[in-house]
Parts: C-alpha cells; sequence; structure tokens
C-alpha cells in the first residue's frame, strides 16, 4: 500500500508517507516496522523503521517521533591488485519529530522536520536537515444506521530541503524528494464488525529528469 498510503494514513506508520493523517489520531499511536530487502545469498539489505505519535490535547495538535535506518549491507576495498580489504557498512537513516493539527473538521495539516545521515564509506559521510509536509482530508458519510461509507485525499511533499554533500558543496546531490498523492474508501459495517478499503496512489520523485 506505499503508494497509496498518503491517503489512507490511520495508523503511526504514515509518519513516514504523510505525517498530515495524523492530524486525527485521538490516541496514543506507535509503529514498529523490519523489512529484508535482498533476497537469495544477499542478505545485507534491511529497513526498520518505528514511529510514536501522541496527541497533546491542551495545544489542540498531535507530536510525533520517527526514526527509519536503511542498512545496504557491508562492502570491501580493493587495491589497485583486485585484492579484497577491509569491509565497511554503507547505510541510511533519517531521525524526525513531527507535529499535526486539524485546520477543520475534515482537514488536517503536518509537518515532520528530520535529520538525516548518511554513511557511504568512511571518507564518504554526509548529513542534512530536511522536512516534510502534508495535508489531508477525510470526511464519513452514514447511509444507513449499519452502512458507513468514509473516503480520504492525502498529498504530501517529502525531503525538502538543501542538497547533501560527502566531500565537498561543489558536488552535493539532492535529496530524493517525492511528492505522495494518494485516495481511498471505504465501507463500514459496524453490525457485523467489518469493513472494505479501497485505495490508490501516486509516487513521484520530483527530482528525477524526464
Amino acid at each position: 500500500m506505499g503508494k497509496s498510503f498518503a491517503g489512507i494514513a490511520d495508523d503511526a506508520e504514515t509518519a513516514f508517507y504523510n505525517v498530515a493523517g495524523a492530524a486525527f489520531f485521538e490516541t496514543r499511536k506507535i509503529y514498529a516496522g523490519y523489512e529484508k530487502i535482498s533476497m537469495g545469498d544477499d542478505d545485507g539489505q534491511k529497513l526498520s523503521s518505528i514511529s510514536f505519535f501522541y496527541p497533546l490535547n491542551s495545544l489542540g495538535m498531535v507530536l510525533g517521533f520517527n526514526l527509519i535506518h536503511l542498512n545496504y549491507g557491508e562492502a570491501a576495498t580493493m587495491d589497485e591488485y583486485g585484492n579484497e580489504g577491509s569491509k565497511f557498512s554503507i547505510y541510511e537513516m533519517g531521525i524526525g519529530v513531527s507535529a499535526s493539527k486539524t485546520i477543520t473538521k475534515n482537514l488536517g495539516a503536518g509537518i515532520n522536520i528530520k535529520y538525516v545521515y548518511s554513511h557511504l564509506y568512511t571518507d564518504y559521510i554526509g548529513s542534512d536537515v530536511a522536512f516534510d509536509v502534508g495535508g489531508f482530508y477525510k470526511k464519513e458519510t452514514k447511509f444507513s444506521k449499519d452502512i458507513f461509507f468514509q473516503y480520504n485525499v492525502g498529498l504530501s511533499f517529502q525531503n525538502i530541503g538543501p542538497k547533501i554533500s560527502y566531500q565537498d558543496k561543489e558536488q552535493a546531490d539532492d535529496l530524493l524528494r517525492y511528492m505522495r498523492f494518494g485516495v481511498s474508501g471505504k465501507v463500514i459495517l459496524p453490525k457485523i464488525s467489518s469493513s472494505l478499503l479501497l485505495s490508490g496512489g501516486i509516487d513521484k520523485d520530483t527530482i528525477a529528469k524526464i
């Protein structure tokens, strides 16, 4: 559901897709995830993430914390003769704090400010500060006492910020900047404690040249 979760945003995983969805959280929410990306003999690439949201009623907003760590595994140095030398780890991580708030009964907005750290090699380490912003529209319609329909629309922009440099500013690189758009519709049948969810979405790298 990665491409459409910006328009679902119903749990703490939304920290990584559309932080605006958290504006409607009425209770504390926590998410922890672990995913093995690589298959077969390559056991190095792993994605770990955790997020937490806490409604602060006195300020009328929801505060959050999130961390994501992408481990690409290990590589080894090579000398001029092709002999393998010392090994080193390749990984990237981001640590963020967020604030989300309802603007109207049905519309929420949010911002996530994060520190990005990228370790490509001992001599190639970069760090940056970036932010995500998003909006989320949520509405529920009652068809009858036993049938409800909820629809959501979400839009977020992620990794807005300066370029990240590993050696010098002249060789700086853009962060992967994403636009995420998602819509979802859910038919809720409370009498039998069931629901049906349909969703769709688009992820677009706004840096890539077409």
